[in-house]
C-alpha cells in the first residue's frame, strides 16, 4: 500500500501528439505575426477613409477655436439710435445710440480673452478716423444671444450735429478683458491697448 501511494504522487508526464504540436506551432506563428503588425495598422488599413474624413472635419473647426480675425463677418445686427422704431427724437432729447450684436457668432477664441464694446464717432472729414473722439459703451461679457450696448451721447457730439455733421460711424470692438473703455478716447488709443475692430457700419444720426 505504501508503494502504491508513493507511485500515485509522482507527477504525470504528458507527451503531445503530432497534431497538437502543429497547432501550438501555428498559434505561436500567429502571435509573432501580430507582434510585428500592430493593431492600429490593421485598423488604418480597414478604416482609413473614415479616419481621413474625421481629420478633415476636425480641421474645418480649428479656425473657430483659435482665430480672432472675424472682421469679414457681419456680427453687428443693429446700429442706430436708442429710440422706438419709426420715432424721431430731436438731438437735444436723444440720450443714447445703440448697437446690438449676436454673441453666438463670436468664437471661443474671442470669448476667452476679450469683452465686447461699441463705439461711435462723426465722420468729420478733416480728422483721421483713428483720431476722432469716440462715444463709448461699457464693455460687456460675450454670451450667446443678443448683446445690447448703449452709447451715451456727449454734448460735443450734439454740437457737431447742430453744426451740420451727419452720418455716424459705428464700430464693434473686442477689448482685452483687462482693458476698460475708459482708458481710451480714440480708435488709435484703443488699438494700442489691444482692442480690435470686428465690424464697422454707418448710420444716423
Amino acid at each position: 500500500m505504501a508503494a502504491f501511494y508513493h507511485h500515485a504522487r509522482q507527477p504525470l508526464a504528458y507527451v503531445a501528439s503530432g497534431s497538437e504540436t502543429h497547432a501550438l506551432h501555428e498559434s505561436s506563428s500567429v502571435h509573432n505575426a501580430l507582434a510585428t503588425f500592430p493593431w492600429y495598422k490593421q485598423l488604418w488599413d480597414r478604416y482609413w477613409p473614415i479616419f481621413v474624413m474625421l481629420l478633415l472635419l476636425i480641421g474645418t473647426w480649428i479656425p473657430y477655436f483659435v482665430n480672432t480675425d472675424i472682421s469679414d463677418q457681419n456680427v453687428m445686427i443693429f446700429w442706430g439710435t436708442d429710440s422706438p422704431p419709426g420715432v424721431h427724437i430731436p438731438i437735444e432729447q436723444l440720450k443714447n445710440l445703440k448697437v446690438v450684436t449676436d454673441g453666438s457668432r463670436l468664437p471661443p477664441s474671442i470669448r476667452r480673452n476679450y469683452r465686447i464694446a461699441a463705439v461711435a464717432d462723426h465722420d468729420i472729414g478733416d480728422i483721421d478716423t483713428d483720431d476722432a473722439e469716440l462715444l463709448k459703451s461699457s464693455a460687456r461679457d460675450i454670451v450667446d444671444g443678443p448683446i445690447s450696448m448703449l452709447i451715451p451721447l456727449t454734448e460735443n457730439f450734439r454740437n457737431e450735429y447742430r453744426q451740420g455733421d451727419r452720418g455716424t460711424n459705428f464700430y464693434l470692438l473686442i477689448v482685452p478683458k483687462e482693458v476698460s473703455p475708459s482708458q481710451f478716447d480714440t480708435l488709435r488709443q484703443a488699438k494700442a491697448l489691444g482692442a480690435k475692430i470686428i465690424n464697422a457700419r454707418g448710420g444716423p444720426p
